[in-house]
């Protein structure tokens, strides 16, 4: 019903309907000039030439005034439509024979040394050091939040997957990117900017130059976040640390531009659909999609990760 509103208040509708009243007020006024007295038709005359030029006016004044609806209509829109998928998600007690099982650091190992990966490299150096202390600014994201016992935070030591950092503003309307598997969080802490996101030609491309493990992220598909209107969004940025594998002579090399930001400063009206990478949901030979188990291209929020008085937290 939003989506009908929301199309309903396209300009061309709006005209269309001003149009037919101002042929009925047209049709008054030739039998007003025709019969009625030299005054009534003087003053029906230009009541007519008014109208006219407010017609005239429409097509830009009424875009002005309906951007803004329009756009709040569409972020509405959004929000219903992410709390649904939230509202109905099944919840069972049976135990799932073909479960997929997470891989290990171990288990990784084992597939590169079975088939190998063009993402990975086998050394000792490490070509982009990660970052060995961070110190907080104001009012930007703490990569190393202070916990208390049993409080668990996604920031923290979140600035060792950083060579480099530092704080900047992300502007309104600027989209941010983030590469996702279906059972990821759409709202956590990495993003990149789209030039980055358009650089990347295939999932060895994104596993190499952001440094992410197959053991942490799947992939197969993507989602946008437009920064709304505002101050801002404070994020850090700056190249990829370079990653070991636990235990075993494989590093991911890193060094392309990513974004980590506090995921409680998003709005989930502003996460726009998944859409598919095209790289496909599947990393070694053999391996299928199938068992993930899980709709594709289905929105899914961190509850936790949202703000501690959003109403979506607290839904029951």
């Amino acid at each position: 019903m939003v989506r009908k509103v929301n199309g309903s208040l396209a300009v061309s509708e709006l005209v269309r309907a001003f149009d037919k009243v101002l042929e009925a007020l047209n049709y008054f006024v030739d039998l007003i000039q025709r019969w009625g007295t030299a005054a009534m038709a003087t003053r029906a005359g230009e009541l007519l030439k008014s109208v006219k030029r407010i017609r005239d006016m429409m097509n830009k004044r009424l875009g002005e005034v309906l951007e803004p609806v329009s756009k709040w209509l569409t972020k509405l829109e959004r929000r219903l439509e992410i709390e649904g998928d939230m509202l109905y998600r099944a919840h069972v007690d049976a135990v799932n024979p073909h479960k997929y099982q997470w891989l290990t650091p171990d288990d990784e190992a084992t597939l590169l040394n079975n088939n190998g990966a063009k993402w990975v490299d086998k050394a000792k150096r490490l070509p982009y050091k990660p970052l060995e202390k961070f110190e907080p600014v104001a009012n930007w994201p703490d990569l190393n939040p202070t916990l208390k016992a049993g409080e668990r935070s996604p920031l923290k030591n979140a600035y060792e997957t950083f060579h480099s950092a530092k704080p900047v503003t992300i502007p309104p309307g600027e989209v941010l990117y983030r590469v996702v598997d279906p059972s990821s969080a759409d709202n956590s802490i990495c993003w990149m900017r789209k030039e980055e996101f358009l650089k990347l030609k295939s999932r060895d491309d994104w596993r190499r130059r952001f440094a992410v493990w197959r053991h942490w992220n799947r992939n197969g598909e993507y989602l946008t976040y437009t920064v709304p209107p505002g101050a801002g969004l404070n994020v850090w940025e700056g190249p990829a640390a370079s990653q070991t594998l636990k235990g075993h002579p494989y590093v991911l090399e890193g060094g392309a531009n990513q974004i980590v930001l506090d995921p409680t400063h998003l709005q989930p009206e502003s996460l726009g659909k998944r859409q598919p990478t095209s790289w496909g949901y599947t990393d070694f030979p053999g391996e299928t999609d199938e068992f993930l188990g899980l709709p594709k291209l289905t929105n899914s929020l961190n509850l936790n990760n949202l703000p501690a008085n959003h109403p979506m937290r607290n839904s029951k």
